[in-house]
């Protein structure tokens, strides 16, 4: 018989980061072309699974996330 915590363990084990993320996070870079175009929607990749880190598509600034 399966219990409930070994269940939620196997959830959250088998999750994964999606390889793109549009419109989620905002891009700290005050440079960057997405704080000064609106229109412009922010892309993120992600740059290193491991570390969890997605970069900004159009200037490249590291955001790690919290997962």
């Amino acid at each position: 018989m399966l219990k409930i915590d070994s269940i939620k363990h196997e959830i959250i084990t088998n999750t994964q980061l999606p390889e793109e993320i549009v419109n989620v996070i905002k891009c700290k870079n005050p440079r960057c072309i997405t704080t000064v175009e609106k229109y412009v929607p922010q892309r993120f990749y992600l740059a290193n699974r491991a570390r969890g880190e997605y970069r900004c598509k159009y200037c490249d600034e590291a955001y790690k996330s919290e997962i």
